[in-house]
């Protein structure tokens, strides 16, 4: 005689697989905590330090036991405003700069952190024209002009905090110098060729031949 079986409920299969996949959760979740509370070990300024807790810049800090110091507020003329105010600290991390305590760390990273450098206080800039000048040197009746007359800038910085106004030349004027010699010809009798205008259609050929035949020189002026 043939007993029959009854068929699985799909109820307590749904359940069974569940279970399963719970189970392997919990495994999977058990394996990334206890891997999280690994602490890490980095190079801290040449030095090996093993940071535990949220393995942050600030974790390491307390760790190493460095305590950077941090730099000044400066007015726009450079004097110190507030101590102590400035960047607090100066960091990088596998060579790409960090200002934040809360960065994470990980197992070799490679960490340098020093004190921290000066900030400027908030300013407002306007910039002004510095003209460009001509300088004369020498004395004579030919003059030999060197440069091109450009204008300079400079900036003038009002700090926000401070009230202190300072000036920076943000580009030099680039000058003319017009130097005026006498050549020296001892005791030949001598003149100087000089043409102004032009150049001339054939004139300026022709002109130019004639002193070629003499092995003469002349100054044209355009």
């Amino acid at each position: 005689m043939r007993i029959a079986q009854k068929p699985e409920r799909p109820g307590r299969r749904l359940a069974g697989l569940l279970a399963g996949v719970g189970l392997v959760a919990v495994v999977i979740i058990g394996v990334v905590l206890f891997v999280q509370s690994l602490p890490a070990n980095v190079t801290l300024n040449g030095a090996s330090v093993e940071v535990h807790g949220d393995k942050t810049l600030g974790d390491a800090l307390s760790a190493s036991g460095i305590k950077p110091q941090p730099g000044d507020l400066l007015a726009v003329d450079g004097s110190v405003l507030e101590a102590g105010k400035g960047e607090p600290f100066d960091a990088t991390v596998n060579g790409e700069k960090v200002t934040e305590l809360d960065t994470k760390l990980a197992s070799g990273d490679v960490v340098e952190i020093g004190n921290g450098g000066p900030i400027e206080e908030p300013s407002d800039s306007v910039e002004t024209t510095i003209p460009w000048t001509v300088a004369q040197e020498g004395n004579g009746a030919i003059h030999l002009v060197e440069g091109e007359g450009k204008d300079g800038v400079k900036a003038t910085k009002t700090g926000k905090v401070s009230g202190i106004t300072a000036e920076r030349v943000v580009q030099e004027p680039s000058n003319i110098v017009r130097r005026n010699v006498s050549p020296d010809v001892g005791d030949d009798k001598v003149i100087a060729l000089t043409f102004d205008d032009g150049p001339w259609g054939d004139q300026t050929g022709q002109v130019l031949d004639v002193l070629a035949e003499h092995g003469a020189k002349a100054t044209f002026f355009t």
